[in-house]
């Protein structure tokens, strides 16, 4: 049944981000948190400064587990958009990877209108539960129109 409702939730996000998507820009980065405690940090390759957003504080992981569920991950940090215009749509994704390196999920926030100049605090939540608490993450995608 956990099985079920993680799969029914990640879903019914997977549609509405892509959706969203469709006709955007998209930016990768190479940065991962290669730490494997409670919190993260890590090291990050600031994926997207020359397109008109920066990191303003690095993205920190938090893990919280239920007995009936399990784990869900929880990232926080902030972009400011440096750009020359406003953005109508800001969406941030981060892959999750388990102690062998496999990627087990992602985690996500986006949000509306972000102004020349204005700071977003994100907090990208998993899509789903996990059995193991996941091992480390990076930044797979930040998307912008």
């Amino acid at each position: 049944m956990k099985k079920f409702f993680s799969l029914m939730i990640g879903c019914m996000l997977a549609v509405g981000v892509w959706t969203a998507f469709a006709g955007c820009d998209m930016l990768g980065s190479g940065g991962q948190n290669t730490g494997g405690g409670g919190s993260g940090g890590g090291q990050i390759e600031d994926p997207s400064e020359k397109e008109g957003l920066q990191t303003v504080t690095e993205p920190e992981a938090t893990f919280e587990y239920n007995e009936f569920l399990g784990y869900q991950v929880k990232i926080k940090g902030a972009l400011k958009n440096t750009g020359k215009r406003k953005y109508s749509y800001v969406s941030i994704s981060f892959t999750l990877y388990d102690a062998e390196g496999a990627n087990i999920g992602q985690a996500v926030d986006n949000m509306n209108y972000l102004d020349v100049g204005e700071v977003w605090k994100y907090e990208a939540n998993s899509l789903g539960f996990f059995e193991e608490k996941p091992a480390s993450w990076k930044i797979s995608e930040i998307t912008y129109f």
